[in-house]
């Protein structure tokens, strides 16, 4: 990871770099430092899934954007007084850069890994029970309400700002019966993104068939996940990680023979969706949101709203400050379930204000510029440290952990609070933990009870 980052500063300083972004090179050869130094730190620690996650979303945003960037012509859609703010935007990036490995490094120390020894998925009476009644909610909801059927989307469907941050809007009045039902539909939907194929994964286990079948079926299982979209894309990713994982704790040597497929077939339906898009767009005659000049200039552009890189972290110099606290308690109260029934309608959250102050749609603001946008440059990474130890503590926890069903839950946690250092800020990373992982470690602890009992 060092090596990266020294090649892609390197490399940039031979650009041709406008005055507002002479720092972008030295973020790279910066990180590369902060790299260097946490690699001795954690020393012959063992590879977790939250590490990788971590290196590869800090050296995409600090080392291969930037460098992207510079030979991209600086295409991004967040412009707005971009030469005021895009050094003030680097520095706070560096700044986020030691406090995430800082956070890593004494979570890796504080949490030690256990070996993950392997563990059959568990099919028993109650698993058939949940996957019934989840599917008999969402049988219901949709009958009595067929039009959240619309929620669903292919990744051909989905538009450039639904990519990066759902687009469809809630009809209903809060706190009404429809309303309620919808809400507990997407809940129910993205718990059974994951336990449906797992269960079904465990069946075929059971039943002893061959790896070709098993791997057949978790790739069908990780394919489904890009036909039903109903929030972000990353949340199919997610998804599929998560059946991957479950499957890879079940049999080890299965698991390898998966990673060598599992990560090409993936990346191959993300290519597909951009090789797609940008042949309709060709065609039409129209450029995309992200659009550039060259291949170079439209993945600066992509990269930057999906991995909030300088520009979307600059563009958090431009928000007023004067009502900080009304943002704060609005943006954290959406992350409530059933928040509007509770509280409300929520005043004005965070990334509207962003989206406004910016003159764009769709783009997700930076859990860094948010934490500088509450809490001023010193407590700015308050958010990223807490989700570089969490998501380091939680991978620890799951590899530990004797309950399969606990072992899934606490790593889709990890996977959420990794990629709420880049592809998430911290609203979306702590709904999906109200809405998905809390549910998740219910069905886990009622689960994990059965085994006990049967015991």
């Amino acid at each position: 990871m060092a090596l990266i980052g020294t090649v892609c500063g390197v490399i940039m300083l031979f650009g041709n770099i406008p005055t507002h972004y002479t720092l972008l090179p030295y973020l790279a050869l910066f990180s590369s430092m902060v790299f260097l130094v946490s690699s001795v730190l954690i020393g012959n620690s063992s590879v977790s899934v939250s590490t990788v996650l971590i290196f590869g979303m800090t050296v995409m945003r600090y080392c291969l954007h930037p460098l992207i960037m510079v030979y991209g012509d600086y295409q991004t859609v967040l412009k707005y007084n971009i030469s005021s703010n895009a050094q003030s935007g680097i520095l706070l990036m560096m700044y986020e850069c030691v406090a995430i490995y800082l956070a890593m490094v004494a979570s890796i120390r504080k949490n030690r890994l256990a070996d993950n020894n392997s563990s059959n998925i568990v099919v028993f009476k109650r698993i058939h029970t949940v996957v019934f009644l989840l599917f008999g909610y969402l049988a219901l909801a949709l009958a009595v309400r067929p039009d959240l059927s619309n929620l669903f989307m292919s990744i051909f469907q989905i538009d450039e700002v639904e990519f990066t941050q759902a687009g469809r809007i809630e009809g209903q009045q809060e706190g009404s019966f429809l309303r309620i039902i919808s809400t507990l539909f997407s809940f129910v939907f993205l718990i059974v993104r994951i336990v449906f194929p797992v269960y079904i994964l465990g069946l075929l286990i059971k039943k002893k068939k061959s790896n070709t079948v098993l791997i057949s079926a978790t790739l069908l299982f990780v394919f489904l996940q890009f036909l039903f979209i109903t929030a972000t894309f990353a949340e199919s990713i997610i998804a599929s990680l998560i059946i991957i994982l479950a499957v890879g704790k079940s049999d080890k040597r299965l698991f390898a023979k998966m990673m060598k497929i599992a990560p090409l077939f993936v990346v191959g339906i993300i290519i597909a969706y951009f090789y797609i898009r940008h042949q309709v767009n060709a065609m039409a005659g129209t450029g995309g949101k992200y659009a550039g000049n060259n291949t170079l200039a439209e993945l600066s552009s992509l990269i930057n709203a999906y991995f909030t890189g300088v520009d979307n972290v600059a563009g958090t110099f431009n928000l007023r400050r004067d009502s900080r606290l009304e943002h704060f308690l609005a943006s954290m109260q959406v992350t409530i379930p059933f928040n509007t029934t509770i509280f409300g309608r929520a005043g004005e959250i965070l990334p509207t204000l962003f989206n406004f102050e910016n003159h764009e749609t769709g783009q997700i603001p930076s859990t860094i510029g948010n934490g500088y946008y509450y809490f001023g440059f010193l407590l700015a990474p308050i958010f990223s440290f807490s989700f570089s130890y969490l998501a380091v503590k939680f991978n620890a926890i799951a590899l530990n952990t004797q309950s399969f069903w606990h072992y899934v839950t606490y790593m889709l946690v990890a996977v959420l609070f990794s990629l709420g250092l880049g592809m998430y800020n911290e609203v979306i990373t702590i709904q999906y933990i109200f809405n998905w992982a809390i549910p998740m470690l219910l069905i886990a602890n009622y689960l994990n009870r059965s085994v006990h009992n049967s015991r």
